[in-house]
């Protein structure tokens, strides 16, 4: 599994982009860390050597970070996390095939051209 590519994002529609192998089986999934809300999910069969799989991402709906603040009478006030939305990729596989990963990227498709 890979997991920590993660970016600090606007909420907005984006396109994750991931360079990949696989031998069998494996999921691109982008979430959204400040709910740990699912925002996509591409399934694939495996690939045929070095693939580039594009997964469209509505992060439009902008959660609040969920701080923790302490239990009981122990408790600690925390500075506000960085505006946005914490937004990962994570590759995974449900079995014992190999997957490489090699390189992505999230971005901000343009506007069509008026």
């Amino acid at each position: 599994m890979v997991s920590g590519l993660a970016w600090q994002a606007r909420p907005r529609r984006y396109q994750a982009t991931v360079r990949l192998s696989s031998t069998g089986p494996v999921n691109v999934e982008i979430w959204d860390d400040n709910d740990d809300k699912l925002l996509a999910r591409q399934m694939l069969p495996g690939t045929d050597g070095i693939e580039r799989i594009t997964v469209p991402v509505d992060a439009t709906v902008s959660y609040r970070s969920h701080l923790f603040a302490g239990w009981g009478p122990f408790r600690a006030d925390f500075i506000s996390p960085p505006a946005g939305q914490r937004l990962e990729l994570r590759v995974w596989s449900p079995g014992r095939e190999t997957v490489h990963v090699y390189g992505a990227t999230l971005t901000a498709p343009e506007p069509p051209a008026r």
